[in-house]
């Protein structure tokens, strides 16, 4: 589901299923950006479930990047990949507007010192 196709269905099944203990995983960015823009929904589902919002990016040395909005990547087949992850955010259950917003920004701050230390990884690695 996205913003412009099910997203309100997904984020609802998606609570369901974290309710019954399973993990979800998805973009942040949405299906019309602008890229690497997290949307609320993330702060809206971590606070109506009490789960942790665990922010990751996944760094290939080796990848096809695509010519879209959202400069699409695969990896090469074989290639390195790097993972990185942040430390957890908690959103509360009767989280304020202002915890809300606050959540926000530390999601997006954490997205954007991952993608920069992934891209930076390899760059270095090359100069060595």
């Amino acid at each position: 589901g996205s913003s412009s196709r099910g997203g309100r269905r997904a984020l609802v099944e998606m609570i369901h299923e974290m309710r019954r203990s399973n993990d979800v995983g998805f973009t942040i960015d949405g299906p019309r950006g602008p890229r690497y823009e997290a949307k609320p929904g993330t702060v809206w589902i971590a606070a109506k479930t009490g789960n942790a919002i665990f922010p990751f990016h996944i760094s290939a040395r080796e990848k096809w990047t695509f010519n879209s909005w959202d400069h699409f990547q695969i990896p090469k087949p074989f290639t390195r990949v790097l993972v990185l992850m942040a430390p957890p955010i908690y959103v509360p259950a009767e989280a304020t507007q202002q915890q809300m917003d606050g959540a926000q920004r530390e999601l997006q701050n954490s997205l954007m010192d991952l993608l920069e230390r992934g891209d930076s990884y390899w760059t270095e690695q090359a100069v060595e």
